[in-house]
C-alpha cells in the first residue's frame, strides 16, 4: 500500500515537472538563441571596415524588424573617418509613422553594436527604400557616429566586446537607452 502512494505522488510530480518544462521550454530557446547569436556577433568581430565578406556577416547577424530586407553594404573610406553604408528595402515595416517618419530604434540598435564589434568604424548610415504601398518610392537614410554612440550611452562602445559579459551590458544599455528615447519629455 506504501509503495502504491509513493508510486502515485513520484507521477504526480513527474507530471508537474512536465508541465512546467513544457511552460517554459520557449523562454529558455529564446534565451539560448539570443546567446548564440551574441556569441556569433563577437565572434566576427573586425578591425578594419574593409573586410566585405566578414562585414556582410556581421550585418546579416544583427536583429532587425521583419519586412526589411537588406540590399547592399559599402565601405566609405576617406583620410579622416572609415564608415559603413548599408542599404535596405521596406516590405510592411509597422515602424513607418503616417506622417512618414520610421521608427529609429532598430537602426540605432544596429549601429551602435556594428560600431562596437568594427574597431577603425567611426560612423554607420543606413538608407531605405519604401517599397510599400502607402510610400512608395520614399527614401529614408539614418546615421550614427561612434562618437553620437559613446555619447548616447555614457562610455566607449567598442570597450564592451572584450567579453560576453560586457557585450550583454552593452545590449542591456543600448535597450535602456531606446526606452529612454521613446520616452515623452
Amino acid at each position: 500500500m506504501n509503495r502504491i502512494k509513493w508510486v502515485n505522488q513520484l507521477a504526480v510530480l513527474m507530471t508537474m515537472c512536465m508541465m512546467l518544462i513544457g511552460c517554459t521550454g520557449g523562454v529558455l530557446e529564446e534565451t539560448a538563441t539570443e546567446d548564440v547569436q551574441m556569441r556569433d556577433l563577437l565572434e566576427n568581430k573586425m578591425q578594419y571596415v574593409s573586410d566585405r565578406t566578414q562585414l556582410v556577416t556581421l550585418i546579416d547577424l544583427l536583429p532587425m524588424p521583419a519586412g526589411i530586407n537588406h540590399l547592399t553594404t559599402t565601405v566609405e573610406t576617406s583620410d579622416s573617418s572609415n564608415g559603413v553604408a548599408v542599404d535596405y528595402e521596406v516590405f510592411h515595416y509597422d515602424g513607418i509613422s503616417p506622417k512618414g517618419y520610421i521608427e529609429e530604434a532598430p537602426f540605432f540598435r544596429s549601429a551602435v553594436i556594428l560600431l562596437s564589434l568594427i574597431e577603425n568604424a567611426d560612423f554607420v548610415t543606413y538608407h531605405l527604400v519604401d517599397k510599400q504601398s502607402e510610400y512608395p518610392g520614399a527614401e529614408y537614410s539614418y546615421t550614427i557616429t561612434r562618437e553620437t554612440a559613446d555619447e548616447q550611452l555614457g562610455y566607449a562602445v567598442l570597450s564592451q566586446t572584450d567579453s560576453l559579459a560586457n557585450f550583454e551590458l552593452l545590449l542591456a544599455d543600448i535597450e535602456s537607452k531606446i526606452v529612454e528615447m521613446d520616452s515623452p519629455q
